[in-house]
């Protein structure tokens, strides 16, 4: 089970998008001095990459359908172990259902995050203006979510939003307390850099009363802190949870704009991949079939 690889060992984790994002998450590997090969320990499939990817809103208006599809692309590239954004999971009728389709799959945990109503991505801060579910409430999702899974090896993850959403550290402590007895498996702990001691205490606080419940932080706001900080913080995985897609946009602006200018791609072939290398960027069908 990916909890029980999680209790073990610090991992890192990098979105994907599509099935070529994954591969490329697949084969990116480096080797250390000492010989050690350092590789992404998973992939993390994001609501608001596959929203974006689809030129809608990071508003919960994607379909399971095409939630599906984003999940079977990329395990058809990778074996890595996948978790899966599924934001607030909707009424308790509708997360019962999601939490069912996915967990179908072959996929090591799915988040939940404890807000409700019209999704406001949680990066918007003080301008945030969605509302927390109560603690009661939520309890009651992570149990639906417990019970309506049909792989008992797939985690079920709760995110906590307290700290992006203005609330007291006092009010996070509370939350995960409540979440951990109603079954969630780990904890998201999410949170801006303008409260990054209040994440710091947070870490440090269930890591000593819950030792056992791997702790999850997503450093999209405070990029200059680096994966071993944070796991001597008490992190036990880290997402980077939408940096190839933020990657791409600009130069593709770019790209597209120098050949309307300019009339012609000769420009701009040497920022390009050689077409003649872009199918090494293909699994031959054999090799998925060895898969």
């Amino acid at each position: 089970m990916f909890i029980d690889i999680l209790k073990k060992r610090k991992m890192k984790i990098i979105e994907a998008h599509d099935a070529l994002s994954a591969y490329i998450i697949d084969q990116t590997k480096y080797s250390a001095d000492k010989g050690d090969i350092f590789e992404y320990d998973g992939i993390w499939i994001s609501s608001l990459c596959d929203s974006i990817i689809r030129g809608k809103p990071d508003m919960e208006v994607v379909n399971i359908t095409d939630r599906l599809q984003t999940i079977d692309d990329i395990l058809c590239v990778t074996e890595k172990h996948i978790i899966v954004d599924i934001d607030s999971g909707g009424t308790l009728e509708q997360t019962a259902s999601l939490i069912e389709k996915i967990t179908l799959r072959k996929i090591a945990g799915i988040v939940i995050e404890d807000k409700i109503g019209q999704k406001h991505n949680s990066l918007f801060g003080e301008k945030n203006t969605q509302l927390q579910d109560s603690t009661e409430s939520f309890e009651r999702k992570i149990r639906v979510a417990i019970k309506s899974r049909k792989n008992s090896k797939t985690a079920i993850i709760a995110r906590i939003e307290s700290l992006v959403l203005g609330k007291s550290l006092e009010d996070l402590l509370y939350r995960g307390n409540c979440y951990i007895k109603a079954g969630a498996e780990a904890l998201v702990i999410h949170a801006l850099n303008s409260r990054l001691d209040d994440l710091y205490q947070a870490l440090k606080y269930f890591k000593r009363y819950f030792p056992e419940i791997p702790l999850i932080v997503i450093p999209t706001d405070f990029p200059y802190v680096c994966a071993e900080e944070l796991f001597e913080r008490g992190a036990d995985l880290i997402i980077y949870a939408n940096h190839l897609l933020r990657s791409i946009i600009k130069p593709m602006e770019y790209i597209a704009k120098s050949i309307l200018i300019d009339g012609h791609s000769n420009g701009v072939e040497n920022k390009l991949l050689p077409i003649s290398e872009i199918l090494n960027y293909i699994p031959l069908l054999g090799e998925i079939d060895e898969k």
